[in-house]
């Protein structure tokens, strides 16, 4: 996989390969998280973008069927749901050639004249959702979640320069042109069968407890729903039965036989759970002591952990899937920069997945090299911020030698030592 970016936030140039693990290093406000947030859109707005797209069109026209006239349904009761799901079925199915008079054909078949007359169903609403293009209906979600996690800032701040991002998988590649921050261009849209799962702050799972971002399609919002739901229930619909029971032990039984060497190193440092109450707020409970304690008093490292394990356990965390890891290191001691590290290499080996890290910490990125090397990871590749003109920044590959990250983050240590020494003096 690659991702090439230009005039995109900070970021005037990058190109970037992604075949396992890829980390981002550079000092703070210099394009870290510009990588991430466009890995992110893309990823997650072909994420089964048709079968989605094709839901969305059969809820709105199921609106459409519900806004009809409550004397109409008075007046012919004998028009079942089972009828109504049946026409909508039929109408999609028709989708690519579909005119007024198919339309009123299909819905007469299966409702009878009724429907069709003035008190009746608004043809012309269901005419305009059927003939939503896939390619608009595409570039409209692109654009929501890109304008979402850049708040309307996509392109370089001085904005003149057309934004360009291509994105390849295997044979295919998808490019994006974007001017005036808004989508232009879209070309080769994926039909992607893996979601990307973005993790940027560990007091998410403060804001889980209060559904404190309101975006619904936010990074932010997706985990609060993986760390609620797992994702047997998410594609259930949030059913609790017996089968999604059944499904959640089973993948629990296959993290802690087939994982073991992950699954150790959390319960290390992670001794507990996420449980939900009936209310539907989420604790964590303890396995050693059966302590219930509150995610808020929970230390601020122990929740980096905590969110992995969930994730983890609740099967979000997949063969081949993608994972978007910006500065997770940001609030963890020294010792436990290095145990995530090792974690994070061993999900990689153990589950081929494409994971991209931004760091500025020296420890957490030398533990991700030995780590690497040690678990004979895939092509590991290392980048390094360079800020080159105006506040603009491209991406150095450095995967051969990673003595320039290196210098510049150990940097202020070296100021320190110096200035140490001319006071010992």
């Amino acid at each position: 996989m690659r991702l090439d970016c230009s005039n995109v936030g900070k970021i005037e140039k990058a190109s970037i390969e992604l075949n396992s693990i890829t980390l981002i290093a550079g000092l703070n406000n210099t394009g870290k998280s510009t990588i991430s947030k466009t890995l992110y859109c893309i990823f997650n707005s072909f994420y089964n973008v048709e079968k989605k797209s094709e839901e969305v069109l059969k809820n709105n026209i199921d609106s459409v069927f519900k806004m009809s006239s409550l004397d109409f349904f008075i007046e012919y009761p004998e028009v079942s749901l089972r009828q109504i799901r049946n026409t909508i079925r039929e109408l999609l199915k028709n989708k690519e050639n579909i005119t007024e008079k198919i339309a009123i054909d299909i819905i007469t078949k299966n409702l009878g004249h009724g429907f069709t007359k003035n008190k009746g169903i608004d043809i012309n609403r269901i005419i305009s959702i059927l003939t939503l293009s896939q390619a608009d209906i595409n570039k409209k979600i692109l654009q929501n979640l890109f304008t979402s996690e850049f708040q309307g800032q996509i392109q370089n701040l001085n904005g003149k320069k057309e934004a360009f991002i291509n994105l390849q998988i295997k044979d295919k590649t998808v490019n994006i042109t974007i001017k005036d921050n808004i989508i232009i261009e879209l070309e080769n849209p994926l039909n992607l069968t893996h979601e990307a799962i973005y993790i940027d702050d560990p007091f998410v799972l403060d804001s889980a407890l209060s559904s404190r971002y309101i975006n619904p399609i936010s990074h932010r919002a997706n985990i609060e729903r993986k760390l609620l739901y797992t994702r047997f229930e998410e594609q259930n619909n949030k059913k609790d039965n017996n089968n999604l029971s059944v499904q959640k032990a089973v993948n629990d039984l296959l993290v802690e036989d087939n994982l073991k060497n992950i699954y150790v190193e959390l319960n290390n440092v992670c001794d507990g759970s996420l449980v939900r109450q009936e209310s539907g707020v989420l604790s964590f409970v303890s396995d050693s002591d059966g302590r219930e304690i509150s995610l808020t008093n929970l230390s601020t490292g122990l929740k980096t952990f905590t969110i992995i394990k969930t994730l983890l356990l609740n099967g979000y965390l997949e063969e081949k899937g993608t994972l978007i890891l910006d500065e997770p290191e940001i609030h963890l001691h020294p010792e436990w920069q290095i145990v995530l590290a090792k974690i994070i290499v061993l999900l990689q080996k153990e589950y081929k997945m494409h994971i991209l890290i931004s760091s500025h910490s020296p420890y957490f990125i030398h533990a991700i090299e030995v780590y690497s090397k040690k678990e004979k990871i895939y092509n590991p590749k290392f980048y390094l911020t360079e800020e080159i003109k105006d506040g603009l920044i491209n991406m150095k590959d450095v995967s051969d030698d990673l003595e320039p990250i290196y210098n510049l983050l150990y940097k202020p240590l070296q100021e320190l030592e110096s200035l140490k020494s001319i006071s010992d003096n």
